[in-house]
């Protein structure tokens, strides 16, 4: 909703050297986007646990793998942040879904006690997180040939500075003093400075394969290049990050996305709006073109049903501007298509079947074109 002027696509706003040009948004790469995301994720996939061996135990653990994947699915929230996962790869190229053992998560089952016997807590029986990631929460070899041939991964998420510090009360100082959110990003897209502070700070996660050179792998929690959690063998057998990217960048380890081709289309869309806007609404009211000398002022021109006299011989006339040409309207039109077809989607898919496809066409023609998206 915000384009690479800093406009949105909500307001009409002023741009230029001195605000003569009026520039406006019309977001069409934004419905485009979700078109695509409502035909990737409309469809929930199937799927069901089965058993290898045939023998009892085997079909009752299949029967719980099955309990399992519904209630993380839905309970959970696995199957919503799988369908951000897919809207962060079309939108951003990548879409991760972080997966580390949490343990604090799980049901409490035992008291934990100081040196006083006093209870302090409880120890939980932890369970599994889940974090929606974007392609700048996850640092990786920029020289690996593809995603798959990464030996190691660093992931970046957002944790409340309060609750690390009483996990790690022994680091409790060193955790005040680390750099938050706020100062670290001061901006967010279309939202403008941030000036309201916040506990949150970032936790960064680097993750090693277990390989001939490292055969335990590596594990490190840390917060800053001096505040680290934990340093050790890498308790995970892969490493716990999923990616949802529509296309590779062939010979890197990152994503790539058709969505990218849309930006040049959607930037001429913007330009032609805004001559459009411009031109009629700038310039919508009316100005008087009137000699030096015409003993006319803009006092007897205020309000209607005046009488005014003018010089004779002098002249007075209305200021016309250029019309919009037909053709700017059509190139519009042009760039709106090109979009439609670089993304894979029709017209009829969108609702709104454009003069192409034509005004008598059967239900078989337009449903073998929305098939075709």
């Amino acid at each position: 909703s915000v384009n690479s002027t800093g406009s949105v696509s909500w307001a009409i706003t002023s741009g230029g050297e001195q605000g003569e040009v009026l520039v406006t948004v019309e977001n069409h790469y934004r419905k485009l986007g979700m078109s695509i995301l409502d035909l990737t994720t409309g469809q929930r996939p199937t799927i069901q646990c089965g058993a290898v061996n045939s023998d009892s135990a085997s079909l009752g653990q299949a029967l719980l793998a099955d309990g399992l994947l519904d209630y993380y699915l839905t309970k959970r929230g696995v199957e919503a942040l799988i369908r951000k996962a897919v809207k962060r790869g079309i939108f951003q190229s990548e879409g991760f879904i972080f997966v580390p053992w949490d343990p604090n998560g799980g049901e409490p089952y035992m008291p934990q006690m100081d040196e006083a016997g006093e209870v302090t807590g409880q120890t939980k029986t932890g369970d599994v997180a889940f974090y929606c990631l974007g392609p700048l929460d996850v640092v990786r070899d920029e020289w690996a040939e593809s995603y798959e041939a990464l030996n190691w991964l660093i992931v970046r998420t957002w944790r409340s500075r309060f609750d690390l510090a009483a996990q790690y009360p022994e680091m409790a100082g060193q955790i005040e003093g680390i750099e938050s959110k706020t100062d670290s990003t001061r901006k967010r897209i279309g939202f403008g400075s941030m000036d309201e502070e916040t506990d949150l700070i970032a936790h960064w996660e680097f993750f090693h394969k277990r390989t001939p050179s490292i055969p335990d792998g590596r594990y490190v929690s840390m917060l800053s290049d001096t505040v680290v959690l934990f340093d050790g063998p890498n308790p995970y057998s892969d490493l716990p990050v999923y990616r949802v990217a529509p296309d590779d960048l062939d010979g890197t380890p990152f994503g790539d996305t058709p969505m990218f081709d849309l930006m040049g289309p959607q930037d001429a869309v913007n330009g032609i709006d805004s001559a459009v806007i411009t031109n009629q609404l700038g310039r919508g009211i009316g100005n008087l073109l009137v000699d030096d000398d015409s003993n006319i002022t803009i006092d007897q021109l205020a309000g209607s049903m005046n009488l005014i006299k003018r010089r004779t011989g002098s002249v007075v006339e209305p200021l016309q501007w250029p019309q919009v040409p037909p053709e700017l309207m059509q190139s519009k039109a042009d760039k709106i298509s090109a979009m439609q077809i670089f993304a894979g989607i029709s017209s009829v898919t969108l609702g709104a079947p454009s003069e192409n496809v034509g005004a008598d066409s059967s239900g078989a023609k337009l449903a073998l074109l929305d098939a075709k998206s």
